[in-house]
């Protein structure tokens, strides 16, 4: 049986409900509002936490930003290391940047005469534009930058740490509206209790990867934010029915994220699938081909409006090669299709005695557990071992609970197969993406490319087990171990933090 959520009820008059955006806002429950300002707020104390540019290549993003609003063009690759505007470059060296990031042992410098030093630097810097080489987020997609380029242009007379700090506020707000989503994404999927959708969204929300990522300027901020509202937008479809409005919805997520982060395309067949299982259902009506029609052409307008930007304005490829993070370390190995698949099964599963030993130890708990707990900064620090050891053990309690909560759903599910066959295909598409970019990584013998963060665009999911684990339990303990969750959740987080500032400032 599938259970379907009521049918939306046209706009009332005057004595209903409000129309238009505000009413759209009114319709947003409270606590979707407070767990999406808490999630901003926590991204905001983790940008005024971390010093500028030491989330992950924060400074070529912000270049990126920079170099957009300085001169109207997409930065480009240089043969060189030739990287950054000068005026960056003056505050990496009064900052030693190169070298603390790797040391986790090296504070930033924090003295007075440190600061004196920094403050000079930037007063007297001049250039802004360099040779526009943003090094390896040179061959991104314009459209998070475009985004950050706004608050650089209104603090365009501030230094650069000063700009930085107006830039760190989009990732927050993102990282805010990104927790909104998640909310409305469990509200769809889990139709019944609030509660369960709170403590999911605050999982995530107040996730410590999350919140340190989102606190800096880098367009993984607006992949998040685009696959949540992607995911969001599919259990729409899903549970509501297929309209035109909402394959559109559909269709322009997917054409705008890929413009935020080409990884997108990886979640293009499961939204496809999502959509034509939708029609499916509608019996194939003409108002189901003409949503699907829609649902195409709302994916296609943007990629086309950048296509044709990127031949007249900024000589720019339709498909950017964003895995050309190292362009000039030449690939000494060709690319064979057993070991490609030797290494995606090595990056998430257990050995088999025939394939080749690409990873040493296993990567499932070093890789994927503990940099989801904690490993932050240029991958060079972390929490205390006992922490990732505790934090699995709470993973795999919740993971019990979430699927116990299933499993006495199970007659439900049966009908609603499609749905979890295309939220696996979201996570498994990702995963495959992440397995090919990092196996041409490997073949060109890049720096680690590996990093438990690419797997945050998948949080609305992450956020299913702990809002299935609360729906698991009867009632009368439903709130006792969503309070139990939620104290959890926090003090991770504020360790985290705590360990931040250790960190940096000793």
């Amino acid at each position: 049986m599938i259970v379907v959520a009521p049918a939306e009820r046209s706009p009332a008059g005057p004595r209903g409900r409000p129309r238009g955006r505000l009413g759209a806002l009114r319709r947003v429950p409270v606590a979707a509002r407070w767990v999406a300002l808490l999630a901003c707020l926590n991204a905001v104390a983790w940008g005024l936490i971390v010093p500028p540019f030491h989330t992950p290549d924060e400074a070529s993003h912000f270049f990126y930003a920079q170099y957009i609003a300085e001169t109207g063009e997409l930065p480009t690759t240089s043969p060189d290391a030739n990287w950054y505007s000068g005026d960056i470059n003056g505050v990496l060296y009064a900052e030693g940047f190169w070298a603390v990031i790797g040391r986790p042992e090296y504070p930033v410098p924090s003295t007075r005469t440190d600061q004196a030093t920094l403050e000079e630097i930037q007063r007297t810097a001049q250039d802004r534009t360099g040779v526009g080489d943003a090094s390896s987020a040179s061959n991104n997609p314009p459209l998070y930058y475009l985004a950050e380029a706004v608050p650089y242009a209104l603090m365009h007379r501030a230094d650069v740490t000063g700009r930085l700090a107006a830039m760190r506020l989009v990732s927050a707000l993102f990282a805010g509206l990104t927790t909104l989503c998640v909310f409305l994404f469990l509200r769809e999927v889990l139709p019944g209790r609030p509660l369960p959708w709170t403590v999911g969204a605050l999982a995530a929300g107040l996730q410590p990867l999350f919140g340190f990522v989102s606190s800096g300027v880098t367009n993984d901020a607006g992949l998040f934010l685009a696959s949540a509202a992607l995911l969001f937008a599919v259990a729409r479809v899903l549970r509501r029915g297929i309209t035109v409005r909402r394959a559109i919805a559909v269709g322009l997520l997917l054409g705008l994220g890929v413009l935020v982060k080409t990884q997108v395309i990886a979640f293009l067949p499961t939204a496809g699938l999502a959509l034509g299982a939708a029609a499916w259902r509608s019996r194939g009506t003409i108002r189901a081909w003409r949503a699907l029609a829609a649902g195409l052409l709302g994916a296609l307008a943007p990629t086309l409006v950048y296509a044709v930007l990127g031949r007249t304005v900024w000589s720019r490829p339709l498909v950017d090669r964003v895995s050309d993070v190292t362009a000039s370390v030449g690939s000494s190995r060709p690319w064979l299709l057993q070991e490609q698949i030797s290494y995606l099964w090595q990056l998430y599963l257990p050995r088999m005695p025939n394939l080749d030993d690409i990873w040493p130890g296993v990567p499932a708990y070093d890789l994927w557990l503990t940099g989801f707990v904690g490993r932050f900064g240029w991958l060079d620090y972390g929490l205390d071992a006992w922490t990732y050891r505790f934090a699995g053990g709470v993973f795999v309690v919740v993971a019990v609970l979430a699927f116990t909560a299933l499993w006495a759903r199970r007659a439900t599910l049966r009908g609603r197969a499609i749905e979890l066959f295309v939220y696996v295909g979201f996570a498994g598409g990702l995963c495959v993406a992440i397995g090919v970019l990092g196996y041409r990584a490997y073949l060109i013998r890049a720096p680690t490319f590996e990093q438990a963060r690419y797997l945050l665009p998948l949080l609305p999911l992450y956020a299913l087990f702990p809002a299935l684990a609360v729906s698991a339990v009867p009632r009368r303990w439903a709130a006792p171990l969503a309070v139990l969750i939620t104290t959890g959740v926090l003090f991770h987080s504020v360790l985290a933090q705590v360990t931040t500032v250790v960190r940096y400032y000793g």
